[in-house]
């Protein structure tokens, strides 16, 4: 699970529990990468979901990725 930091959360440590804090700036580089992955821009990606469409099984996963953060 990946979730931008908030300033209540103590420094990432390495814990091995499979999920990792990122700051604003890092979480942004992150659903870029994902974006870019795909080979689509957010509004392309967006109208997929209005569409409840998705190109690939990868664009809904990034999808969900969006709206949990």
């Amino acid at each position: 699970m990946v979730r931008p930091r908030t300033p209540a959360d103590p420094e990432p440590v390495d814990d091995d529990s499979g999920s990792f804090i990122l700051d604003d700036e890092e979480f942004a580089a992150a659903k870029q990468q994902a974006l870019d992955s795909l080979g689509l821009t957010y509004e392309q990606l967006a109208e997929q979901a209005r569409e409840r469409r998705f190109s690939s099984f990868e664009a809904r996963k990034v999808w969900l990725f969006f709206k949990e953060g």
